[in-house]
């Protein structure tokens, strides 16, 4: 015990001292942070004095610019005002651009803003929320040119069809070869798939697939779920294609994770491969994985290339015809999608006629399908009934 105690008393004074050159090196630190700071702050004040003096010193010199020009030659007053009339002209430029894209407007017509009133019974507008900054742009692919004599194809999927009667109505009214991808266990699936086919048009089944953040994140009715087991996964397709036969093929809504899953793609496309059904990737997500089952099965396949109106105004969806026009020039041909909108509706209406540039709009079932030996039905049927001559598109913005 009297050991212990002289080991505390000798231990003592050298805890002591360490203890004390801690708390002065701390005081030293905080000293030093006060001290720097206090500069920090005074050069802030010097800084804001002197931006305080440079600008009452600015209505001076502007008055004593025009005695200052006069002094000058007149080259010299020509390029000051030539200088201010071009920063007037650009910020007037950039006032008016801001407008028409805060209003829609589209130059030369009336404006847009008339076509956000929809009908009580429009379609709801189709979310994606697992897409915060709208869906990517696809992988790009090697062009694959038409055959000999044979113009290049696009097809137009309106997607999330079945909420109501109005909107399959509306654009089978425009008489062109669309496609329709209509939303199973929906009050007017059935109607919807049934108008469609009365005025002999391709429909798909568009199927709901898990996105990311699901359940906050619904995709609707008779969701495909990455926790099903695979009886429970091929009872539920049964039962969709039951509700929706006589349907070319099928695509996913939503699908951001149930679409990265090989294992659950890959029996999904078996099993519509089975019944001769393509699957169409609507590329939600940027994923190679739907593509490389298609590859590896011999699946049909085909993806989505374009979305015509992520920005609903009426330029913005004709631009978005006339990148979708270039892809199929380019590769020979092309897969855009579309909504029920009404926007979107007017801008095929209007200048699509206009925009197609000898590329023919067909239906899905009249391109050529990637990974599946079975050609493509004739598709003379579902062909718009002339193409404009070929003319150059313009550059996309």
């Amino acid at each position: 015990m009297s050991r212990l105690r002289k080991m505390g008393r000798a231990g003592g004074p050298r805890r002591q001292t360490w203890a004390t050159g801690l708390s002065r090196g701390l005081r030293a630190a905080l000293t030093s942070i006060r001290r720097a700071a206090g500069e920090t702050l005074r050069g802030i004040d010097r800084m804001l004095l002197r931006a305080e003096q440079a600008l009452r010193r600015i209505p001076t010199r502007l008055r004593r610019l025009p005695a200052l020009l006069r002094r000058h030659p007149a080259p010299a007053r020509r390029a000051v005002y030539a200088g201010i009339a071009l920063v007037g002209a650009v910020t007037a430029v950039l006032l008016l651009r801001g407008l028409a894209v805060q209003f829609h407007w589209d130059l030369g017509r009336s404006p847009a803003l008339v076509l956000l009133h929809q009908p009580p019974d429009a379609d709801r507008a189709p979310l994606y929320p697992d897409m915060p900054f709208g869906p990517p742009a696809p992988r790009q692919r090697p062009p694959t040119p038409p055959p000999a004599g044979e113009p290049p194809r696009l097809a137009i999927v309106i997607d999330d069809i079945g909420h109501n009667q109005s909107a399959p109505r509306r654009f089978l009214a425009l008489g062109l070869p669309l496609t329709f991808s209509i939303l199973p266990g929906l009050p007017y699936t059935a109607s919807a798939a049934r108008q469609v086919s009365q005025a002999r048009r391709d429909f798909i089944i568009h199927l709901p697939m898990e996105p990311e953040g699901y359940p906050q994140v619904d995709p609707g009715p008779l969701p495909l779920l990455l926790g099903q087991s695979e009886d429970a996964t091929v009872e539920r397709l049964r039962e969709i294609m039951s509700e929706l036969p006589g349907a070319f093929g099928a695509s996913n809504h939503m699908g951001s994770a149930y679409t990265l899953d090989r294992e659950k793609m890959a029996l999904v496309q078996a099993l519509l491969a089975e019944r001769n059904l393509v699957f169409l990737n609507s590329m939600t997500v940027n994923t190679a994985v739907p593509r490389a089952v298609a590859r590896s099965g011999h699946f049909p396949f085909l993806e989505r290339d374009v979305f015509l109106d992520n920005v609903r105004s009426v330029p913005a969806i004709t631009r978005e015809l006339h990148h979708a026009l270039r892809v199929a020039r380019r590769r020979g041909q092309a897969v855009a999608i579309g909504h029920p909108y009404p926007q979107t509706l007017r801008a095929l209406r209007d200048t699509f006629p206009a925009l197609a540039g000898g590329v023919e709009l067909v239906s899905l079932s009249a391109l050529r399908r990637p990974y599946d030996s079975a050609p493509a039905p004739n598709p003379e049927p579902q062909r718009v009934a002339a193409t404009v001559p070929h003319a150059p598109s313009p550059a996309r913005p």
